[in-house]
């Protein structure tokens, strides 16, 4: 019972339901959002990451991904209306990566434009945004239920970008969006045997390089307890991915309006920091930079 409330407790701080907020309608819409508890703050998201203001941080290392190769952790998944939203059994953990614990994952979900030609993505970099995105939210262990969105530290997003390759078949993303069409409707539900796992949506990732930095939720309460990871290479996936989530959902019904463009604009980073892993080019150009100074010493040396 408490995994049960908990769940629909993690629902309501991703995804709130009524009719308060929206993508679609200017009454409800993002720019109505700063109306809200927590959604004018100073520190929310996304953001617009300028790669060349990040500062590398040598602490943020390599993830431990625990459960996240097993299929039979994915759970069931829905249509909210407002997002897909695949959601977990007990097991799915993270530690490592910089982060101040171990994090349960409780579901992941999608933000999408409408169709390959129109990006959809919340987060971009230097200005660039993507025609998908995927967050994977876990809570840390240890907290309460009413601690973890009030903790600076209580929510952990890794944020997977998505661009379309029109030589690139993932089939783990084929037999995902392969179950769109039996969630069409909001409030729908699929207690599928899932066929895939985490991993093997995000197999081609090098999960060693990342961007981080303090922020919110991006709905409602958009409450800024969230410790966001977005990975710098994309997941790629195939035209019909992409526009089987931008034709086969709806936001509502009867009248079966697509559901699309279901991302907040990026907001003011307003003095944050955003950091970096050291990448390989870093690395390069250090180990550079290390050569030379030990060519000057052995100049200076064999002079005197």
């Amino acid at each position: 019972m408490k995994t049960i409330i908990f769940l629909i407790m993690l629902t309501f701080l991703a995804f709130p339901t009524g009719s308060d907020w929206c993508y679609s309608s200017p009454e409800c819409g993002p720019s109505t959002w700063s109306s809200t508890p927590y959604c004018n703050g100073t520190q929310q998201s996304p953001v617009n990451i300028i790669t060349s203001a990040t500062t590398v941080n040598t602490s943020l290392g390599s993830f431990n991904f625990i459960g996240y190769s097993d299929a039979s952790k994915l759970s069931h998944i829905t249509n909210t209306g407002e997002a897909v939203i695949v959601y977990m059994s007990d097991g799915v953990v993270i530690n490592g990566g910089g982060l101040s614990g171990n994090y349960t994952a409780l579901q992941f979900h999608l933000h999408w434009g409408n169709g390959t030609s129109s990006p959809g993505s919340e987060h971009a970099i230097d200005g660039q945004r993507y025609v998908m995105e995927m967050h994977i939210v876990h809570i840390k262990q240890g907290l309460s239920n009413l601690e973890v969105a009030k903790q600076q530290k209580g929510i952990a997003v890794l944020s997977f970008l998505i661009d379309v390759d029109k030589s690139n078949s993932n089939s783990a993303w084929d037999t995902l969006s392969s179950y769109l069409e039996t969630i069409s409707l909001p409030g729908s539900v699929n207690r599928t045997n899932f066929t895939l796992s985490i991993s093997s949506l995000i197999k081609q990732v090098n999960t060693t390089k990342y961007y981080r930095y303090h922020g919110s939720l991006t709905t409602p309460t958009c409450d800024e307890a969230v410790t966001w990871t977005i990975f710098q290479s994309p997941v790629l996936v195939s035209p019909n991915v992409v526009n089987a989530f931008a034709s086969k959902v709806f936001r509502d019904n009867p009248a079966r309006t697509p559901l699309v463009n279901n991302y907040r604009p990026t907001q003011n980073l307003n003095g944050r920091q955003i950091q970096v892993t050291q990448s390989g080019s870093q690395k390069a150009a250090a180990s550079v930079r290390v050569s030379l100074l030990g060519m000057v010493l052995l100049s200076l040396l064999s002079y005197r």
